[in-house]
């Protein structure tokens, strides 16, 4: 589940629906009453919160892709497969996030633009090793992946 993202008396949130087919959805809630507005099923789980802006929600999926829907009803807009590292900061109709890449046998993580109909633009001084993103490392050198791995 994601963390909510509120505006204008409405709570946005990613959820896995435990009630139906389990799948993910994107839902908009009063915020006074709790009932809920709408939801659509998504394809994902969301990394983090959702980002709220121009009328739009904008969130990222724990694999890397962001997506764009219309705030009032719930309408997808668009989505982009970026490899995306968090949700996006929408600044002047562009969108800002972390994304990875693997390079040279690991995993890179650098600071990303891209505009609704441009290619995806990164700011190539801020690439650096990012051994977090790589499981393979992580499950060998972190101690609760280590502990989970003996259960």
């Amino acid at each position: 589940m994601s963390m909510p993202a509120a505006s204008h008396g409405k709570v946005f949130i990613v959820y896995p629906d435990s009630r139906g087919d389990r799948r993910h959805c994107l839902a908009c809630f009063d915020l006074r009453t709790g009932q809920r507005a709408w939801r659509k099923p998504v394809n994902g789980a969301a990394i983090t919160a959702p980002v709220l802006a121009d009328g739009n929600v904008y969130w990222t999926t724990l694999e890397g892709t962001l997506f764009c829907f219309r705030q009032d009803d719930g309408t997808p807009l668009w989505e982009k497969t970026r490899n995306a590292t968090s949700s996006p900061a929408i600044w002047n109709k562009a969108f800002f996030y972390s994304r990875r890449q693997k390079r040279d046998g690991s995993q890179h993580e650098c600071l990303s633009r891209s505009s609704l109909d441009g290619p995806c633009h990164d700011f190539e001084k801020s690439w650096c090793e990012a051994d977090y993103l790589d499981y393979e490392k992580r499950k060998t050198h972190s101690t609760a992946e280590v502990l989970s791995q003996t259960l």
